[in-house]
């Protein structure tokens, strides 16, 4: 009886946490396909410019990233799409906020001629990593990605850093 208590709560355990996690994740799909959906009732900023290389023999390439915002407030991000087109190589990322915290960051890497797509899938709650899906060629962590999020915001003049 001892070993049929203990067993009833551990399975109950991990079979609450592991439905809470997916309704989470359920919870983000959603709100991402929301704000794509009523992306047209929101203001877009768009930065770009060029990748130019020293080298003779390598072509140029370029970037540009695609700021949703709120027309009233213009400091909070609804979703960031960046996308950096080079001569062997192209890389995009989309992050999506819910009140200026990252919930869902999508990362991709696609190198042509040398590998297919590869893709990594960041999903926050309360600004705390829950899932991490990656690629194994292809590990970004969540350092890496922070950091490219503040580069791509600083294209932006209008966003003031807190």
């Amino acid at each position: 009886m001892k070993y049929l208590k203990l067993f009833v709560f551990v399975f109950y355990s991990l079979f609450t946490y592991g439905q809470e996690t997916h309704a989470f994740i359920n919870e983000i799909k959603n709100y991402t396909k929301s704000i794509d959906a009523t992306s047209k009732n929101f203001s877009e900023s768009i930065a770009e410019g060029p990748i130019v290389y020293k080298s003779i023999f390598r072509k140029n390439g370029g970037w540009e990233a695609y700021y949703l915002y709120n027309r009233n407030e213009p400091n909070k991000p609804l979703r960031i799409r960046y996308s950096k087109n080079e001569y062997n190589s192209s890389e995009n990322l989309e992050i999506y906020y819910r009140d200026e915290k990252i919930v869902y960051a999508k990362y991709s890497l696609e190198q042509k001629r040398l590998m297919p797509k590869q893709e990594n899938e960041f999903h926050f709650i309360d600004g705390k990593l829950v899932r991490h899906s990656f690629t194994e060629t292809l590990n970004m962590s969540v350092e890496n990605l922070l950091v490219m999020e503040k580069e791509i915001k600083n294209h932006f003049d209008f966003i003031k850093e807190k």
